[in-house]
This record gives C-alpha cells, sequence and structure tokens, in this order.
C-alpha cells in the first residue's frame, strides 16, 4: 500500500457531500491499495480494522454456507464500501471479500478514522445517514432472500439503476447472490425476455423494455 491521494474519498456516499477541505484531510488519512482478479481484499476470520472504499472494479463480500456453498452476499462497485462496522467495535470479518476483477481501492484504518470523527462533527453525520441506507438495504436483502426467484432477479435488475446495463457480474456468481443455479438465472432471463419485458442485445449486456412489469414482480416482496 502507499498513500498517495486518491479521488474515491470524494466519490464515496459517506464522504461525498462533505467540504473541500474537510476531504482533503480525509484523503490524506486513506492509504492506496491495488488488487488483482480473484485476490482477497480480506479473509473470513482476520480482524475488522479498516473502512475499505472501491474506486474501480468490483468486490464481492461472499460467506461459505454449512454444506460449503459460496453465497456472495453483496457486490461492490466504484463509489461503494465495506468495513463500517470495523470502525465503531472490535471485531473479525464474517465473510471475505474478494476482487472480481482488477480493483483500485482506499483504505481508512480505524485509529484514522475515529480521530477524524472527533475533530470532524460533520464526518460523524455523514456516517450516521450512510449506516441508515445500509440497514434499509439489509433489511430489503432478508426479505428477498424468501421471495420467488422471479422477484428476486427483478429485483436485481431493477436496482442496476439504468434501463440499459452490462451484468455486474458472471450469471454463476449472479445465482450465488439470488440464492439459485445460473440454469435458473439464464432460464429467468429468457422467460423475461420472451414476455417482451427485457432483451439482451449481448450476452451480458440487458436493455430493459418494460419497467412496470418488473416492478409488479417485484410487488411479491411485499
Amino acid at each position: 500500500m502507499t498513500t498517495e491521494p486518491h479521488q474515491c474519498v470524494a466519490t464515496v456516499p459517506i464522504f461525498r457531500h462533505l467540504p473541500a477541505p474537510v476531504l482533503t484531510r480525509i484523503g490524506a488519512a486513506v492509504q492506496h491499495t491495488h488488487l488483482a482478479a480473484g485476490t482477497p481484499l480480506y479473509q473470513a476470520g482476520s480482524p475488522a480494522a479498516a473502512l475499505y472504499i472501491i474506486h474501480q472494479g468490483q468486490v464481492k463480500i461472499a460467506r461459505i454456507s454449512a454444506d460449503g456453498r459460496e453465497q456472495i452476499v453483496r457486490v461492490l462497485g466504484p463509489g461503494e464500501f465495506d468495513g463500517d462496522h470495523a470502525l465503531f467495535v472490535a471485531e473479525t470479518h464474517t465473510a471475505a471479500a474478494v476482487a472480481m476483477a482488477s480493483v483500485s481501492a482506499c483504505v481508512l484504518y480505524k485509529q484514522d478514522f475515529q480521530q477524524l470523527l472527533a475533530k470532524e462533527p460533520a464526518v460523524s453525520l455523514a456516517v450516521i445517514q450512510a449506516l441508515t441506507k445500509r440497514i434499509d438495504a439489509l433489511e430489503q436483502q432478508a426479505t428477498l432472500a424468501t421471495a420467488p426467484v422471479d422477484a428476486r432477479l427483478a429485483t436485481f435488475l431493477l436496482n442496476q439503476g439504468t434501463e440499459r446495463f452490462h451484468l455486474p457480474m458472471k450469471k454463476k456468481e449472479l445465482a450465488q447472490y439470488l440464492g439459485t443455479t445460473p440454469e435458473t438465472v439464464s432460464r429467468k432471463l429468457k422467460a423475461f425476455a420472451a414476455q417482451g419485458w427485457l432483451s439482451q442485445p449481448q450476452p451480458s449486456v440487458i436493455q430493459i423494455l418494460d419497467r412496470p412489469a418488473l416492478v409488479a414482480i417485484q410487488a411479491a416482496l411485499t
């Protein structure tokens, strides 16, 4: 790792709206790291002692189930972060974080972050707001886990935030994230396309054609 400044401080939701002088102080505290695809950012059971901010690439947060299967809990993209819980309590990671592609990230260690909290009240407020949103997301994910596969897939597609996008992971990894099989994901995508709800101009590209139809499927969550 190096201590070179990096733009990821200004892109992460926790810090994005802070004044420039505060961002400069945070930038001076972070360390910068690069990871090749397949390299762990941290391992399950390792000490949780830092906030990780993704600038480029993707990182999967995954656990191993009792039957030995990998379950992807979250996928982090540019501007997203993980490890925030470690900034307030002493504990170990319950999951592993692994680069899905070449990753550039900033690392802010617990001691440095707590010093920032003491000196910059605006940082404390930003963290509270971000953690509130994280709790909401976890509640939705808990509901998603017991929903029909159609609803899980529709929710995932709608959460991409645009009508046309590249799938952010391979179908095998998407299946692990949704708690199903790659065959089921492929079959459901083809079924959605047959209904005219989406198209796939390329195997990894999704074009949403009927958002209300997907929203109606998502309603199975409630």
